[in-house]
C-alpha cells in the first residue's frame, strides 16, 4: 500500500445554521437545501450529526466526491469540507488518478482532492484518527492563516467560514 501524505490548505465550515419550522422538516445546509423527509435523516447528513472525527463523504454536481470531517458533538450537525490540499508524499499515485502532472492541479479543490486521494463513499463515516484515512496535527505552518467568506454559495455567504493558508499555491480560489 502507498502512503499518501498531503498537508491541507484550504478548509470550510459547515453547519446546519437554520433550522425551518418544524412540520417545514427543512434544513438550510452550506447554501443549499436539504429536504428531511419524515422517515428520518437522508444518508448524505446522517454521519455529519454523528461522532466527531470521522469522514462525511458525499456525491456532488453528479460527478465529484467531497470529504469533511465532523467537527462537533454527536447530535450537532458541523464539519469541516477538506477544500485543498498541498500533496507531499505519493505525488505519483496522485498524478495517475487525476491524469495531471502539475502537483498545483492534483488537489486544488474537493473534487480533485478526493479523485486525487482516492476518497470515494467507502469512506463515508471512516474514523480520521484510525484510518484509512488521518488527520494529525501537522507541524512548520508556514504563513499565516487568511479568514474569510465562502465562495459560491448564497445562505451564509457573508460568514466569516473559510479558511486558507496565506501564499500557498494549492489553494483553489483565493
Amino acid at each position: 500500500m502507498e502512503w499518501q501524505v498531503v498537508a491541507i490548505v484550504s478548509v470550510w465550515v459547515f453547519f446546519f445554521f437554520k433550522q425551518r419550522p418544524a412540520y417545514d422538516c427543512s434544513y438550510v445546509f452550506g447554501g443549499s437545501e436539504l429536504v428531511i423527509r419524515n422517515s428520518g435523516m437522508p444518508a448524505r447528513t446522517r454521519v455529519m450529526f454523528g461522532p466527531p472525527a470521522h469522514a462525511s463523504v458525499y456525491f456532488i454536481y453528479g460527478m465529484y466526491y467531497c470529504c469533511t470531517a465532523v467537527s462537533a458533538p454527536e447530535g450537532v450537525g458541523e464539519a469541516v469540507l477538506v477544500r485543498a490540499l498541498e500533496p507531499l508524499e505519493g505525488i505519483d499515485l496522485m498524478r495517475a488518478r487525476r491524469g495531471r502532472q502539475n502537483p498545483v492541479e492534483l488537489c486544488s479543490g474537493p473534487g480533485k482532492l478526493a479523485q486525487a486521494m482516492g476518497i470515494t463513499r467507502s469512506h463515508n463515516g471512516a474514523d480520521l484518527t484510525n484510518g484509512p484515512l488521518f488527520i494529525f496535527r501537522g507541524e512548520n505552518l508556514k504563513g499565516g492563516i487568511v479568514t474569510t467568506t465562502r465562495i459560491g454559495i448564497k445562505a451564509g455567504a457573508e460568514l466569516p467560514l473559510r479558511f486558507y493558508l496565506a501564499g500557498s499555491a494549492f489553494v483553489s480560489k483565493k
